[in-house]
């Protein structure tokens, strides 16, 4: 949780809206400018709700200053809700707070009608599957019953997409051979003697999209 109240600070430091970590340790200081503090509000199985709160001598800057902290975390596509602004006695200070709903990727995509293992391990981050076989044809004339259509080697291209969560470090590509599996209701597809042939990695505030390439020229066998 620490990790998403630091890309929060990240975030709104980057964009000009100065901000430091929620529940400080030192004893309070007045600031000379707007500043927000930010921590964990709240914590689901779905999102983790951040609050930022921010504190102004003026009223006008603590509500510009929360409209700019508002702008950036929209732009990450967060939902976001917004107090009022309130003067706080004790402090000489006016303040807003703004939540916003950091999401939380589940360790297991459940919704998928079927699961991939490699090497009879499941990939828990598996987001997308797909298989394509390939061969080149060509014709061959000299046979006695005229032109027939032949097939060169054929190969199966498959393809592994994966969302691994923030706070998971992606593993390395295998340069052995494996065996991926498919598993459905009504049965299981395995392909033997695969090698990945492509790696793509692509960071992002959800985590690592990562997709996998990798190609057989084995034909999968079929079981219940």
């Amino acid at each position: 949780m620490v990790k998403q109240v630091y890309n929060v600070m990240s975030i709104l430091n980057a964009g000009g809206v100065r901000a430091k970590r929620g529940y400080p340790g030192e004893k309070y200081i007045r600031p000379s400018a707007p500043i927000a503090t930010v921590n964990i509000h709240s914590v689901d199985d779905t999102a983790i709700a951040v609050a930022v709160e921010v504190f102004a001598v003026q009223a006008d800057d603590c509500e510009n200053t929360t409209a700019n902290a508002l702008t950036l975390l929209l732009a990450k596509g967060w939902p976001c809700r917004v107090e009022g602004c309130q003067f706080r006695e004790k402090m000489g200070l006016f303040s807003m707070r703004l939540l916003t709903q950091y999401p939380v990727r589940t360790a297991v995509h459940t919704q998928l009608p079927y699961a991939v293992f490699l090497d009879n391990v499941q990939m828990p981050y598996v987001t997308a599957f797909s298989a394509e076989s390939e061969a080149e044809l060509y014709q061959d004339a000299s046979g006695e019953d005229g032109t027939q259509i032949l097939r060169k080697t054929k190969v199966w291209t498959l393809t592994v997409e994966e969302l691994i969560p923030v706070d998971v470090a992606p593993e390395a590509a295998s340069q052995e051979t494996f065996t991926l599996a498919v598993q459905r209701t009504g049965g299981r597809e395995t392909y033997p003697d695969c090698r990945w042939e492509t790696v793509r990695r692509k960071e992002s505030q959800d985590g690592v999209h990562l997709v996998r390439i990798a190609k057989t020229w084995s034909d999968p066998t079929i079981s219940e």
